[in-house]
């Protein structure tokens, strides 16, 4: 099954690709397919009985990825340490590569404390925070409010990705107006991309054609086989400019830099586990970024 029927079976964005399935690298074909088949398997419902003694109703308790649209995806360790939940939620899709790293540490601490990542909150962490529908929101762009707690984490730097056989792989310099002309890879949705909206977008720029990927890794390929070009982070990318697969430059010659900080409430009472959560989050910064003071 090739990656836009299930993109349509499962309702994610697919923008761009009907027009590109044939051009689609084999790959990042592959890559996609198992992305969304993935979320194929973990859509059935897996049944478990109620507990012996159990004092509910005996009827069957059904979990299933039903829940990750609307409320998350548990991330939870099995055993010692008190019991508790962090509920989590992040603004960017490339969080979740540095992520389990962090996860593996604070598990290693606080076993029995679920992680919940929060999927419905990624456009507009901030806002759920304060909504009281989550602990901690990772974000980059800080909203001006008095009720929020910040810690500074660390600073990246997003670049152009594009096969190092593109023509503005060799330029001394790119600006936006060099893009009119290109197909820009982009995550869903539209609305939120940062180089449309941060980039193009003020500089009275349209791409020729934008194409919505859900996966860092489809987009390094697509990009390397030249599909279009991609705006990611220079950490997330460096393997594949490492390996020679894809080229990065900088937009604008200096850069587009961004500053992520984990937010929570300031009159939130802050327990044991969610101390040490911030402390890891403090603490890490991937390679290829720049950890931020306090």
């Amino acid at each position: 099954m090739i990656a836009l029927e299930l993109a349509q079976q499962h309702g994610l964005p697919h923008a761009g690709l009907r027009d590109q399935q044939q051009v689609l690298h084999p790959v990042a074909r592959r890559l996609l397919e198992r992305f969304l088949q993935a979320r194929q398997h973990a859509r059935r419902r897996l049944v478990r009985d109620p507990p012996l003694g159990s004092d509910r109703p005996q009827t069957r308790r059904i979990i299933g990825l039903r829940q990750f649209s609307d409320t998350g995806v548990q991330m939870g360790g099995l055993k010692g340490g008190g019991r508790g939940e962090i509920r989590l939620g992040t603004e960017c899709y490339t969080c979740f590569h540095w992520l389990p790293p962090v996860l593996q540490k604070f598990h290693g601490k606080f076993s029995k404390v679920e992680v919940n990542i929060v999927a419905s909150a990624t456009s507009n962490p901030a806002a759920a925070l304060l909504e009281g529908k989550l602990d901690v929101a990772i974000i980059s762009c800080l909203p001006h409010n008095k009720s929020l707690r910040v810690t500074p984490m660390f600073e990246d730097e997003l670049v152009l990705v594009m096969s190092p056989k593109h023509r503005l792989a060799s330029a001394s310099l790119v600006r936006p107006r060099d893009l009119e002309t290109e197909t820009v890879l982009i995550y869903p949705p539209r609305e939120e991309s940062t180089l449309i909206n941060k980039l193009l977008k003020p500089a009275g720029v349209e791409a020729q054609r934008v194409i919505e990927v859900p996966l860092t890794e489809a987009i390094v390929e697509l990009a390397g086989a030249g599909t279009g070009i991609g705006f990611l982070a220079r950490w997330a990318v460096a393997p594949a400019v490492e390996a020679g697969k894809v080229a990065i430059r900088p937009l604008n010659g200096r850069g587009f830099r961004r500053q992520w900080y984990a937010v929570t409430l300031r009159n939130q009472p802050t327990a044991p586990f969610l101390a040490e959560f911030l402390n890891l989050l403090s603490n890490f910064c991937p390679k290829n970024a720049r950890r931020m003071s306090a």
